[in-house]
């Protein structure tokens, strides 16, 4: 990827000196780490859009709304078995 950013007539030495860009008091990002985080991003993104783009995320949602109530009755019998019993839990 530094091939991408040297310059007509620049040395090889003269590049990598600066490839420094962003400097953010005692960090400091070169230009190499910026673009890994870019292609990352972009990768990210592709990814939600092919599941946003397509059926998988309403079935994600509609798995999502079932866990939710199973978990939410789960909840509201271990909180009756819990008041019924009346002790306080041993740590």
């Amino acid at each position: 990827m530094c091939g991408l950013l040297r310059l007509p007539g620049e040395s090889a030495e003269l590049q990598r000196r600066n490839r420094v860009k962003v400097s953010a008091g005692p960090y400091q990002l070169k230009v190499d780490d910026v673009l890994g985080w870019v292609v990352t991003f972009f990768v990210i993104a592709i990814i939600a859009a092919v599941f946003g783009f397509t059926g998988i995320a309403a079935g994600a949602a509609a798995m999502a709304k079932v866990l939710f109530f199973i978990f939410l009755v789960v909840f509201l019998v271990t909180l009756v078995m819990h008041l019924v019993r009346g002790r306080t839990p041993r740590l």
